[in-house]
């Protein structure tokens, strides 16, 4: 649930919108879209088993920036050489239009988030080549989820690959091409106001 306000707990107004990276020692690390006041943010949590209980890891400040939401994660393992460590990576609605839409930022411990859409760009934007050609920009494009190949194991780990362990293979969002006067269904006479979903 939401922080607490007295104790300077930055979430205290709303938590919501939940990405749990499913980690290999049965733990979990979830980020969450959190409110206070004017900041809304990327919070995250630890909980001791995929049911809970949750304890936020920095109550008092977020992890990525109040132009981030709607995260969508997955965890790099490790290589089997011990060459390359285990990197967290989450995808994220940061922006609109043509040339932002996505973010993306990664870990080594899931508190210090390196956000690299300031720095190498967007992860993708709003502007959809279609199959069949053309281009068209989204007026909004969010809610990143995608489908992971398996990766193996770290040697030594007993275990098969999943849960959150893998390479994104695809990822879709949620697009609205154009905004709508109203919610809840395009009106009569405006059937190109709908939203749907992108792979």
């Amino acid at each position: 649930g939401p922080g607490d306000r007295a104790a300077g707990d930055w979430d205290y107004e709303d938590v919501s919108n939940a990405t749990p990276l499913l980690l290999r020692n049965g733990t979990v690390l979830m980020l969450y879209k959190g409110r206070g006041g004017d900041l809304q943010a990327v919070g995250v949590a630890r909980c001791a088993r995929f049911d809970g209980p949750c304890s936020r890891l920095r109550p008092a400040s977020p992890v990525l920036s109040s132009r981030v939401e709607d995260t969508w994660g997955w965890v790099a393992p490790a290589s089997e050489d011990g060459t390359r460590p285990e990197v967290l990576h989450v995808l994220s609605h940061a922006g609109n239009g043509a040339t932002e839409a996505g973010g993306h930022a990664w870990s080594l411990d899931g508190v210090r988030w390196n956000d690299t859409t300031r720095s190498a760009g967007a992860a993708y934007t709003g502007a959809v080549r279609w199959a069949g050609g053309g281009t068209q920009v989204m007026l909004r494009r969010e809610r990143p989820q995608g489908l992971l190949r398996a990766a193996a194991p770290a040697r030594g780990a007993g275990e098969e690959a999943g849960g959150s362990y893998g390479v994104p293979e695809a990822v879709c969002t949620a697009v609205q091409p154009r905004r709508c006067p109203a919610d809840g269904g395009p009106p009569s006479g405006t059937e190109d106001c709908r939203s749907f979903t992108i792979c």
